[in-house]
């Protein structure tokens, strides 16, 4: 215990001990805390304050919330720093978690230290931003320096709401900025404007060896190229969510607690995502090769045998064919799969059910549909992968089981990936389930295989 509290000490008392995040339902299922938290898990914005807390409550057969039992509750680089070099040195399993939006669970761990950074949440907006080491590089571009636990809804609106200027990012509010951009980072205006990766200026990221670097394309470039996918103009209205609650509107829901900020809406249409249990989930790049007049036909024909085991969602902002050149370019400077780049769109299959936490209140989750479910969205992917052979998946949008998920995720960028990974975490602290370098770990992320 001397050790735990010489770390609360590094961090300034901002090592927790969080009790599970369903424990007064545990305590009386049928009380008014139990009632008024299951009203709650229902805000995105509240379950995202929980340092337990996940955006969706399980994947079936996959995984389920795990518990960290000490947690830092980071408000500083140097908070970071300490839980780093302590759970290296104290050979922990770590677990970092931002926005907890995860469909693969990759921000939680059972038994883990959590680094979490949901309190690391400012937004700063430069006119002319000049990266380190880039003094040759003129006056500097109009930026905004986003914290890593900021969400996507706060950067709208000091960017695009206040500031009239635009940034890439992500269609869902609460989705947390730095995750999204590792991921690649896809929004409502990608197909114009590229992933919110190929937007990345430099980035402050802790190694494995407890270093706090600034990295940008001319300071450690290939760790930046590594994290950008390893993610003015229209619409300043668009995430305006006091004007749409000033006009009526009901495409926005609000986080009603006193204490939330004004601007703090997410979605509608979001909704139903909110602690859902995932069934099944793939996704595939849908190449534009495929619109030629020989490719019509398979397409259709396709999609219509792939709609007869489960619904097929196109999402063509999340194909960069028809993108400008600018776009383009800088999409090719970054880690995530390029069958993005000729895709005119991503197709998601997926189904899921009501909270698995409601079994607590006498609903548990129907495990005979999920699982039929499940195989309904293999079979419609598998209809579609025959018309659309080495279709890559988007890293945060994909099938927890794909057997071959490093050419799925990132295709031919994996090696050099893998060689980063090799370079800067040469002890793999940082592990996660079908992350870069995990195939020489556990499933649970303890034992190292190789």
């Amino acid at each position: 215990m001397a050790a735990w509290a010489g770390l609360g000490r590094a961090v300034a008392g901002r090592l927790l001990e969080p009790a599970p995040l369903l424990a007064p339902c545990r305590i009386d299922a049928k009380g008014a805390e139990c009632a008024s938290l299951l009203k709650s898990l229902r805000n995105p914005y509240f379950i995202g304050d929980q340092p337990l807390g996940t955006q969706v409550s399980g994947w079936l057969d996959a995984w389920t919330p795990g518990r960290s039992p000490y947690v830092v509750a980071a408000q500083t680089p140097a908070d970071v720093v300490a839980a780093v070099n302590f759970a290296r040195i104290h050979n922990l399993r770590l677990a970092v978690k931002g926005g907890g939006h995860s469909y693969q669970g990759t921000s939680n761990a059972d038994d883990s230290l959590m680094i979490w950074t949901r309190a690391l949440r400012a937004v700063t907006v430069h006119d002319a931003f000049v990266p380190t080491g880039g003094d040759d590089l003129g006056s500097g571009t109009p930026a905004v320096t986003l914290d890593a636990g900021a969400m996507w809804m706060d950067a709208y609106d000091a960017v695009t709401t206040q500031a009239g200027r635009y940034v890439q990012g992500g269609g869902c509010a609460t989705v947390g900025v730095a995750g999204l951009i590792q991921s690649g980072g896809f929004g409502s205006f990608s197909k114009r404007y590229g992933l919110a990766a190929a937007s990345l200026l430099q980035a402050e990221i802790v190694t494995a060896d407890g270093v706090l670097r600034t990295v940008n394309a001319r300071r450690d470039p290939d760790l930046f190229w590594a994290i950008k996918g390893g993610g003015g103009g229209p619409a300043r209205g668009w995430w305006d969510a006091q004007g749409r609650r000033k006009r009526g509107s009901t495409a926005m829901l609000f986080d009603e607690r006193p204490s939330a900020p004004p601007h703090h809406a997410w979605w509608a249409d979001d909704q139903e995502q909110v602690g859902a249990f995932l069934h099944g989930y793939d996704s595939m790049w849908l190449s534009k090769a495929l619109l030629a007049p020989a490719g019509r036909p398979r397409l259709g024909e396709a999609l219509f045998n792939a709609s007869r085991h489960m619904s097929v969602a196109l999402h063509f902002n999340k194909g960069l064919a028809g993108a400008p050149e600018t776009a383009l370019a800088a999409t090719r400077d970054t880690a995530t799969h390029p069958g993005v780049l000729d895709a005119f769109a991503l197709a998601i299959i997926a189904t899921g059910g009501p909270p698995a936490y409601f079994d607590l209140i006498g609903y548990p989750p129907d495990l005979g549909n999920a699982r039929r479910n499940a195989a309904k969205v293999a079979a419609a992917a598998a209809v579609l992968r025959a018309v659309a052979p080495g279709a890559g998946s988007y890293v945060s949008e994909s099938d927890y089981f794909n057997a071959d998920w490093r050419a799925a995720f990132w295709g031919p960028h994996y090696p050099r990936l893998r060689a980063v990974k090799a370079k800067y975490d040469p002890g793999g602290l940082f592990i996660v389930h079908h992350g870069v370098g995990s195939e020489d770990w556990s499933a649970d992320g303890f034992t190292r295989l190789t």
